[in-house]
């Protein structure tokens, strides 16, 4: 009873973390942003949140991945060492993307038709993707020992303080949006920081024996997040390529309400790999349990699905009533296409544990391109229903292709026992 209780604990920790971190900007911020602005400087904003979000937690994901799968096997006096390590590398790793969104925003409007609204924007979201990835390498170690909720209360803060996107919009226009994200990822910065001193604040701050393990299996873990991450966001920025800003704005309604539908998963994919971290292989579960994973994992994407053409029209109603005439047209394809994300999702956990690191790129890559040609294919001339048909299609394959490897590894391997 009690490990129920302790998991059942984890489990909502987890869940109010993602639900502050993306539920509240995705349904609460973003809509009212989205009326305050109008379709075009909307537009303009999310084709500039998409360009640093393309690189995204990529940096840190590589990271995270070294530490949990490498801390368990390092004596207790020597964790924090690796922790402050990674920190370092996190820094390191992210500070050149950083370096580009500043000195390179005026190219980068170039692409979209010299938008000088993404000028302003860039440089500003560069620094905030420069601290985000900071706050999220170091909130490992409390993923690791479970404290979700410690990241939960600093998730909070940063959440709770974007909000001065709205009287920062009053005062510096769209630019101010972009500057609200510098002071509330700063101070959930600090506050994870300071909540570690004993961890993150001594000297030495750097290992080359710990740098030299983490680079042996970041650059897997890493390419496999931005080629993951980024194909989430292509769509908005071929779209944003070919058509204008106007047309953006309710394919972003559509589809970012729609990404909710895979939030239960990315809670269940997080808490599972944490509490994976104490199992070194993959024989320690039994095909059984393997078996009634998969089925858990097609029960739940459909359940999804079923839900979220339901809730279509009144959630987009109350979210994005500016933008439904154009929006709720794409939504069955947008809500299918997240529903169906919930498959790799869920595979995800014990594919990243257990087997190769050397997987994670080839899947991402399988990901990157159904994603890309159906984009490059179907924007030019369908516009949004052009988007939407290729983020379906992409969910589809990539599916597809998780599914496969974790039923060849896990459900049909002939290394895995029957029982016990």
């Amino acid at each position: 009873m009690s490990r129920i209780l302790r998991l059942s604990r984890y489990a909502s920790w987890n869940a109010a973390d993602q639900v502050i971190t993306l539920g509240v900007p995705r349904l609460v911020l973003f809509p009212i942003l989205g009326a305050m602005l109008g379709e075009d400087s909307f537009g303009t904003f999310v084709i500039a949140l998409g360009l640093i979000n393309i690189v995204g937690l990529s940096p840190s994901q590589g990271l995270v991945g070294y530490i949990i799968r490498d801390l368990v096997k390092q004596d207790e006096s020597s964790q924090p060492l690796l922790l402050r390590t990674s920190l370092t590398l996190s820094i390191a790793t992210t500070l050149p993307f950083t370096l580009f969104f500043i000195f390179g925003a005026d190219h980068l409007a170039g692409l979209y038709h010299n938008n000088p609204g993404l000028i302003s924007l860039l440089p500003w979201l560069g620094a905030f993707l420069l601290l985000t990835n900071v706050v999220e390498t170091s909130l490992t170690m409390q993923r690791v020992r479970r404290n979700f909720h410690i990241s939960a209360l600093i998730h909070t803060l940063q959440t709770a303080m974007l909000f001065l996107a709205i009287p920062l919009y009053r005062i510096y226009g769209v630019q101010g949006i972009a500057i609200a994200y510098v002071p509330a990822t700063t101070a959930a910065l600090v506050v994870s920081i300071v909540s570690e001193k004993s961890t993150y604040l001594r000297w030495p701050l750097y290992s080359s024996g710990f740098a030299k393990a983490a680079m042996r299996v970041w650059p897997a873990f890493s390419i496999s997040a931005f080629i993951s991450l980024s194909a989430g966001y292509l769509d908005r920025l071929v779209l944003g390529y070919w058509w204008s800003p106007a047309v953006v704005a309710p394919f972003f309604a559509a589809v970012s309400t729609a990404s909710m539908f895979s939030v239960p998963a990315i809670q269940a994919s997080n808490l599972m790999l944490s509490m994976l971290g104490k199992f070194e292989r993959k024989d320690q579960f039994e095909k059984k349990f393997y078996r009634r994973y998969a089925w858990f994992i097609i029960a739940w994407t459909i359940m999804a699905f079923v839900v979220g053409v339901f809730l279509g029209k009144p959630i987009l109603s109350l979210l994005y009533p500016r933008y439904i005439e154009q929006a709720l047209p794409l939504w069955p394809y947008a809500v299918a296409a997240f529903a169906i994300s919930n498959v790799p999702m869920l595979c995800r956990p014990f594919v990243s544990k257990f087997l190769s690191p050397s997987y994670l790129p080839a899947l991402s890559t399988i990901s990157l391109i159904s994603r890309v040609i159906p984009l490059v294919i179907f924007v030019p001339t369908g516009g949004q229903h052009g988007a939407v048909l290729a983020l379906l299609i992409g969910s589809a394959i990539t599916a597809v292709a998780w599914l496969a490897l974790y039923l060849r590894h896990f459900v049909f391997a002939a290394d895995i026992p029957q029982s016990k």
